[in-house]
């Protein structure tokens, strides 16, 4: 797993700048934890999900071997 810490900047209306290394950009407001401020840290985890990985992967198949029928 990997995990990254980002700052609240600023909110723009339905929007969150938020802050890493350095750079900003803009996400969503609601996707956000509730409470969230400006200024929080916030920290953003990465890991792999097999389970929904696979699922997808088979779907897509599915999707191909139709496409090839």
């Amino acid at each position: 797993m990997v995990a990254y810490v980002l700052i609240v900047d600023r909110f723009e209306g339905e929007w969150a700048v938020l802050e890493w290394e350095g750079r900003t950009f803009p996400v969503p407001r609601n996707l956000l934890p509730e409470g969230a401020r400006e200024g929080d840290c916030l920290r953003w985890t990465l890991e792999v999900d097999p389970a929904t990985t696979t699922a997808r992967r088979r779907r897509v198949k599915a999707l191909l071997d139709q496409l090839e029928e």
